[in-house]
């Protein structure tokens, strides 16, 4: 009878372990990371802009059937100007799509 207690605990546990996994939402990604820069290098080719002097200040990824990424940059002689681009990359497809820029 002893056993009904503890199975219960563990049982309202699970679900405790388990939230802290959940996928889909967006996480801090490394800026220096080499394929952050290749995606933000990808992205600034398709639209017309030069990757010269690019400085990512920050990223945030998401995984999704492919990985998404919210990239924050500026360029070195641009001033204080920081854009915005959100990329959509499939890297076992090679496709790299800008779905936002700013």
């Amino acid at each position: 009878m002893t056993t009904l207690p503890l199975l219960f605990c563990v049982l309202l546990s699970v679900p405790l372990l388990t939230e802290a996994q959940i996928g889909g939402g967006w996480s801090d990604a490394s800026p220096t990371d080499p394929d952050v820069l290749k995606v933000a290098k990808a992205a600034l080719t398709q639209k017309n802009k030069s990757s010269n002097g690019l400085k990512i200040i920050s990223v945030r990824s998401q995984v999704v059937a492919g990985m998404n990424y919210d990239i924050k940059f500026t360029y070195d002689e641009g001033g204080n100007d920081v854009h915005e681009m959100k990329v959509y990359s499939v890297p076992w497809e090679g496709k790299i799509e800008v779905t936002e820029f700013n």
